[in-house]
């Protein structure tokens, strides 16, 4: 795998290949790899984790909206 993810990142640049060696230098080799991505499965907490080619513009406060119950509210309100 380290060979063929090497081969691929070869023709990747700017902000994918940065988070692709982040994610090499802190996890290893990926399991999976295809041209356009690298992913990694049960790394950390994660059950698993891409890193793209093709960058896309987010918004990542879509992502994590939630409506959190009273006393989780009041945790949340005052964590730092």
């Amino acid at each position: 795998m380290e060979t063929y993810a090497n081969q691929i990142l070869s023709n990747w640049n700017g902000k994918p290949l940065e988070g692709a060696k982040t994610m090499i230098q802190k996890y290893g080799y990926p399991q999976e790899a295809t041209i356009s991505q690298l992913i990694w499965h049960h790394n950390g907490p994660w059950k698993r984790t891409a890193v793209r080619r093709d960058t896309v513009p987010h918004n990542f406060m879509d992502m994590i909206r939630f409506r959190p119950t009273s006393g989780a509210a009041m945790r949340l309100s005052t964590w730092r």
